[in-house]
């Protein structure tokens, strides 16, 4: 294995500052990075800020593409217009991405229905197999198209594993909650 950094990866500064009442405050920006790349994001809040758009855009740039920074860098997008408002190039983007990631997704997907961390993985993850099908019920809710032979794939395999569980430890407990949770929120409970 050899060791790959990219030159370019995003690089974000942020400043953060509590006024009292009639106090003021001014910053002067000085832009860096790669000139016609970066930009810069104003948060004026009655509240602490949470740095919402910053959270988003690291899980949407993570370098890394296995089945659980997939999921995790498309889930909280399809929620994102019922806590913040999108113009119509950000709503464009977030659809994209997430057609994207559920395009991605199938081929992490494994014959048997199961997902793995990555492509072509032998072995499978019974979590992650959790978290694609809650993700693909939600995504359908917002209006996305899933494969009906992935969702059915998905459906089969989440099926026999529920019916033939035997697991008793607490984290084999949560694992199939969360199946059966999944399997309902696709209407197959």
């Amino acid at each position: 294995n050899i060791p790959v950094k990219s030159k370019e990866l995003p690089i974000s500064k942020s400043v953060t500052k509590i006024l009292n009442a009639g106090e003021e405050a001014s910053y002067a920006l000085v832009p860096f990075g790669t000139k016609g790349s970066n930009k810069a994001i104003v948060t004026v809040s009655g509240l602490p800020s949470v740095n919402l758009s910053s959270r988003i855009n690291y899980l949407i740039e993570y370098p890394h593409g296995c089945t659980e920074q997939t999921i995790s860098s498309v889930f909280p997008q399809l929620f994102l217009s019922g806590i913040q408002e999108l113009d119509q190039e950000q709503k464009r983007q977030i659809a994209f991405n997430i057609q994207a990631g559920i395009s991605k997704l199938k081929q992490h997907q494994n014959t048997d229905g199961s997902f793995g961390f990555w492509p072509g993985s032998a072995a499978n993850d019974e979590w992650l197999t959790n978290y694609a099908g809650h993700f693909f019920s939600e995504a359908e809710l917002k209006g996305f198209t899933i494969s009906p032979q992935m969702k059915k794939s998905w459906l089969t395999y989440q099926a026999r594993i529920a019916s033939d569980w035997k697991g008793n430890l607490p984290y084999q407990k949560v694992v199939q909650a969360y199946r059966l949770y999944t399997l309902a929120l696709a209407d197959k409970p």
